[in-house]
């Protein structure tokens, strides 16, 4: 005989496969279930139905479902192989059974989703330095292009050229400018925050500590070319009021004046341990005005490698031989090398800025002073030069350049 409890038992333990619509008799219910278990819903549907035949009475289930010929074959096949108990217990093992597979494959199913993070990993890096080396070899191709062919005498670089020229930070300032998730998120970014100083230890190099959480975290470290990049934490829902306390780190040098700072540079840190991190180099900020105070900063440092780039020029000879006044237009010409030269030229936006050529062997005689005032204007006394304005000038035609507006510059005694 049909029980109420047995048929909700195997509606709720096994009913993915239909094993109580047999149970009831109803057959071709039974075979829909069992065609689509894999679907989860005769699943959910039996655990329905399981609930539902508890709530019965057992007058209200004996009415509810006739005994077909098939469902006392079903009931005599069940009563002949074990008692209910027993298939009640043998049903609780191939239960228990099942969730171990089930948890075996979901544990083969994370290992398998990590492999393929750390391959995809593999090849996001293959395709950056693959796009590095591209980019470099069309730099190698250019060069060989200029030294194998007639050109005219070379422009000065464009100053971001020269203060953004590694290819890896360029790609990261580009994803942040467009505030690009899927570039940080497909590297495996880390998120990372300053560590206060009274969890410094006395002998601790690290400057930071990763976390969890997209809102404790200041700044997302990403690995490109084996190189770890730092940004600001855009993702965080605190980002706007975390952007004033950027300066405020040695993250991030800032340039420049205004609301409006753009980051023309990210930082690098290095991993000492598995949750600390060091700034290795600090990242730029540009506002109003920021080329121009870096220009001045790095040639009161004499940076060699900032004025690489830089156009040596000396005052023209037609400019000597008329001699230097206020009425007279001061030109400049292209030369060669440093030794020849009293200034410098270099570019940045549309405009040219003149400073004197630090880089010169005849650079400590200030010959270049005595030649105009009106160049540059100083006050002082001694053999240090500490600019504060660099003179500004316009190309009048190859190789030719003149006077636009006069720089000035402070002199010190030299330690």
């Amino acid at each position: 005989m049909v029980r109420r409890n047995s048929a909700a038992l195997l509606a709720i333990l096994l009913g993915s496969f239909g094993i109580h619509k047999f149970y009831l008799g109803e057959v071709f219910l039974g075979v829909l279930y069992l065609l689509f278990f894999w679907t989860y819903i005769p699943t959910i549907i039996g655990i329905i139905e399981g609930i539902y035949y508890c709530s019965l009475s057992e007058d209200e289930f004996r009415q509810k479902f006739n005994i077909p010929i098939v469902q006392n074959k079903v009931s005599q096949y069940l009563a002949n192989n074990s008692s209910e108990n027993a298939a009640l217990k043998q049903n609780n093992q191939k239960l228990n059974y099942l969730e171990q597979t089930i948890q075996k494959l979901e544990r083969e199913l994370q290992t398998l989703k990590s492999k393929n993070r750390e391959l995809s990993s593999i090849i996001i890096s293959q395709q950056d330095s693959i796009a590095g080396i591209k980019e470099a070899q069309s730099q190698i191709f250019t060069q060989i292009s200029v030294q194998t062919s007639f050109q005219p005498p070379a422009q000065p670089k464009n100053i971001f050229d020269h203060s953004i020229e590694n290819y890896s930070a360029r790609t990261v300032v580009t994803a942040f400018s467009n505030k690009d998730e899927t570039f940080f998120t497909e590297r495996g970014m880390v998120l990372l925050t300053p560590i206060p100083k009274k969890e410094r230890t006395q002998n601790s190099k690290a400057d930071l500590k990763q976390v969890l959480g997209l809102s404790k975290a200041a700044f997302i470290s990403v690995q490109v070319n084996q190189e770890h990049f730092v940004v600001p934490n855009f993702l965080s829902p605190h980002y706007k009021d975390l952007e004033s306390l950027y300066s405020g780190t040695k993250m991030f040098k800032v340039y420049g004046s205004g609301e409006e700072l753009i980051l023309k540079k990210p930082a690098k840190v290095q991993q000492i341990d598995d949750h600390s991190w060091r700034i290795q180099e600090s990242g730029l900020y540009f506002g109003k005005n920021a080329e121009f105070e870096m220009l001045v900063e790095a040639f009161n440092e004499k940076n060699q490698t900032f004025f690489d780039s830089a156009y040596p020029v000396t005052i023209s000879h037609h400019t000597l031989s008329t001699q230097i006044n206020k009425d007279e237009v001061i030109q400049f010409d292209q030369v060669e090398t440093h030794r020849d030269a009293e200034f410098m030229i270099i570019k940045f936006d549309k405009k040219c800025f003149l400073v004197p050529d630090f880089l010169s062997p005849y650079y400590g005689q200030l010959n270049w002073l005595d030649m105009g005032k009106d160049i540059f204007r100083h006050d002082g006394q001694g053999t240090l030069v500490n600019l504060i304005k660099p003179a500004e000038v316009k190309e009048e035609k190859d190789g030719v350049w003149k006077l636009v507006k006069s720089g000035n510059c402070h002199l010190t005694e030299g330690s």
